[in-house]
């Protein structure tokens, strides 16, 4: 079962890719509920997704924001994406925020508030929408629910999928259950996406839940060199 630690890198590695309960007692990733709201299994499901994975294949530039709440800890990433190798990111943990810029052949990083310095080797900037392509094609048994008049898809991640999006560490148990949760909006571009798994944080198995949302889709400007 995924660590607390692990689990936390993981956010990073889904958004800028972007010990022990049984996983049957890990309910499913929590979705929007309204009086009359309508659910659906099978085809309108996989439809959804599919024109989700169109839209977002499709983006020149958006907008995150995650948080991963464990407990009483919390960890939260927030940036955008401009097509193909521009990214800016904050990441905030235990009161802590480190800011990045990655552009075609240089990064720069800085600890809020200190100054920006330049790396000696550049690293390539990650699509989150990625790692969110792979969570939407690997989605199993999904059902939909429409809710103010966006989609709501709910299924299960299995293991090897969750992995290679970057939601769980290499060699993690293959009966984790990864309960997932997106909502899709009328232009079929995916606003929000939940994420809920069990982790072990100091002997204590806790419910992590790791929430995506997603905006200004071909709307973020140039990222540029940062001052300062």
């Amino acid at each position: 079962m995924p660590r607390l630690r692990p689990l936390a890198a993981a956010v990073a590695t889904l958004v800028l890719s972007g010990a022990c309960a049984s996983p049957q007692h890990v309910p499913p990733a929590a979705s929007p509920t309204a009086a009359g709201a309508a659910t659906t299994a099978g085809s309108p499901a996989t439809g959804a997704l599919g024109q989700a994975i169109a839209a977002s294949r499709r983006l020149s530039s958006y907008a995150f924001a995650t948080t991963l709440a464990v407990g009483s800890s919390t960890t939260r990433i927030s940036g955008a994406v401009v097509q193909p190798d521009e990214l800016t990111y904050t990441l905030t943990t235990g009161g802590r925020s480190e800011q990045v810029v990655r552009l075609l052949g240089a990064t720069y990083v800085r600890t809020v508030p200190g100054h920006w310095k330049r790396l000696p080797k550049a690293q390539p900037a990650s699509d989150p929408v990625q790692a969110l392509i792979t969570v939407l094609s690997g989605i199993t048994g999904p059902t939909t629910s429409v809710v103010v008049g966006e989609t709501v898809v709910a299924g299960i991640l299995p293991p090897p999928v969750a992995q290679a999006a970057g939601l769980l560490p290499a060699g993690a148990s293959r009966t984790v259950r990864v309960a997932v949760s997106v909502t899709i909006d009328p232009a079929h571009q995916v606003t929000r996406l939940q994420v809920v798994l069990p982790v072990s944080v100091r002997g204590r198995v806790l419910q992590a839940v790791q929430t995506t949302t997603f905006s200004r889709f071909d709307s973020v400007p140039p990222i540029t060199v940062p001052s300062g």
